[in-house]
Formats: C-alpha cells, sequence, structure tokens
C-alpha cells in the first residue's frame, strides 16, 4: 500500500541540520583552513559564508514547525504531554550532564538553576515558550483567512524592521513605573516580536500557496536587502540576525523553493519513487 509522505520536509530537516553544524564549527573549519597561520582571502570568506548561511537554520526549524503544529487534534493536557515531554526531558539531562563537567561545586546549583553552563540550548528553552502559545492560537490559526495571516504577519514582520537590530532602543521597554514603560510608539509591537511569527509563516504555507515567482523575488530581495544593510555599517551579525526581515525573506524563499521541488516526491514501501522530479523542477 503507497503511502505519501512529505520529502521536502525530510530535507528541509537535514539542511537545517547540516546549516546548524556549519555554523558551529565555522571558527575549526577557519583553523583547518589557515593551518594556524594567516588565512587567506578566500578562507575568510568560506568562515563568513558558514556564518551567514548557518543563521538560516533555526528560522527553517521553527518555519517547519508551524508547518505541522495546526490545527491542534488533542485538548490541550495530551498536546502538552506530547510536546513537552518531547523537550523539557532531554532539557533536563543535558542541563545536568553540562553542569556536572563544567561547574564548581561551590556554583553547581546556581548554575544548574541558571542554565549557566548549556546557553547553546537556548533554541529548546524558546521552543517551550512556542509550544505553550500554539493552542490558544491554534483555533485562530486554524480558521483564518488568507488576509487574516497576511495581515499578522505583515505586523510580525514590522518588529524584524524596527528593532535593536537595524534602529537602537527599538523594541526595547523599561520596568520602572511598577510594569513596562514602552521607549517609543514601535514598542506597542513587542507582544507580537519573537520567534512566534515564523510558526504563523509554516501554518501559512501550509494552508495556502503562494505566486509562482513570489520565492524567487523573495530571495533576490533579502540577498540585495544584506547588501544595502552592509553599505549602511551594519554589522552582518545583526542583519543576518535571526529575527530580522532579511533572514525571513531568504529562510522563507528556502523553504518554498524544496517544497516546490521535492513536494511530488513519494515513498512507496522502502523505494523512493522519483518519477516527478522534472515535473517538480518545471514549476521552477
Amino acid at each position: 500500500m503507497e503511502r505519501k509522505k512529505e520529502i521536502f520536509i525530510e530535507i528541509l530537516r537535514l539542511l537545517a541540520c547540516i546549516l546548524v553544524i556549519l555554523y558551529h564549527s565555522r571558527y575549526q573549519i577557519y583553523e583547518f583552513i589557515s593551518g594556524g597561520g594567516k588565512v587567506s582571502i578566500l578562507g575568510n570568506y568560506c568562515l563568513n559564508a558558514c556564518f551567514v548561511i548557518g543563521r538560516l537554520a533555526v528560522p527553517l526549524f521553527f518555519i517547519i514547525s508551524g508547518y505541522f503544529s495546526f490545527p491542534i487534534k488533542d485538548n490541550t493536557f495530551t498536546f502538552f504531554k506530547k510536546r513537552l515531554t518531547r523537550i523539557i526531558y532531554p532539557l533536563i539531562i543535558w542541563l545536568v550532564i553540562y553542569t556536572l563537567c563544567f561547574s564548581s561545586p561551590k556554583s553547581m546549583i546556581y548554575d544548574l538553576a541558571h542554565a549557566t553552563q548549556a546557553p547553546h540550548l537556548w533554541y529548546l528553552y524558546a521552543l517551550i515558550g512556542i509550544t505553550l502559545l500554539i493552542p490558544m492560537g491554534s483555533s485562530f490559526i486554524s480558521n483564518a483567512t488568507k488576509q487574516e495571516l497576511q495581515l499578522y504577519i505583515l505586523i510580525w514582520s514590522l518588529t524584524l524592521i524596527f528593532n535593536g537590530n537595524f534602529f537602537d532602543e527599538f523594541l526595547t521597554f523599561k520596568t520602572d513605573h511598577n510594569g513596562m514603560l514602552f521607549t517609543n510608539p514601535i514598542t506597542a509591537l513587542i507582544s507580537f516580536y519573537g520567534y512566534f511569527g515564523y510558526i504563523l509563516v509554516g501554518a501559512y504555507l501550509r494552508r495556502f500557496e503562494v505566486g509562482k515567482l513570489f520565492p524567487i523575488i523573495l530571495m533576490c530581495s533579502g540577498c540585495i536587502l544584506v547588501l544595502i544593510l552592509l553599505a549602511f555599517g551594519i554589522s552582518m551579525d545583526k542583519i543576518i540576525a535571526y529575527c530580522s526581515i532579511s533572514n525571513l525573506f531568504i529562510s522563507v524563499s528556502i523553504f518554498i523553493l524544496t517544497k516546490r521541488l521535492f513536494e511530488k516526491l513519494t515513498i512507496n514501501a522502502r523505494r523512493i519513487n522519483i518519477r516527478y522530479i522534472f515535473d517538480a523542477l518545471a514549476i521552477l
């Protein structure tokens, strides 16, 4: 019996995993290229390329999560039991391992409580927060019209422009006056800021089709935006930040292009049927 499987998602997951490894091993790659000496101009370009494309992994992972998150078929408690236990248990285990290996006896309790020795697990912390929000938005996101989702994605996209990456003091707030004190009007959007927007994007791409040229335009726009911001003296770290408009454009275009290339692949028993791949390439 033939069953359909979305192969492009597995390809995207593999790609994102490779990008994560590439991003975190870029300095080792740099040392390998340089041989402990002075690296060539080409080597510097390779190091920068590893940094830039590695930053695309996290948005891809979040978009994939959003693609499969809606609608919720179980009740909230069952959903949390299935999702959170798969995140929290490994997180606790690795927090304990890192703390035991790298903390001193005097600071061990403090380091464990503050996750001092495992800042690189931040993605799991973010994923826990997103998981807690999914049930609240499931009904709306699953039934919203195309225009309604576009509106919320547009508002979220504004926070990727008017933030601390491109404009100092934007999307910042003070905590005096017994609560949050917004520093400027754009901080009214602080509730929209963060990774949940990528979840919305994933849900949107699951439910609705986009134009044939849309991913190409998005990719070109993202690359041009990177060059423009570099010309204005903004650091690449901020330009390609996880919550940046340029990263959004490029990562979404990669997701859509990969989907169009491989969405017609199927798995039949243990054999991959690739007879539709040339038809998929024609879509582009």
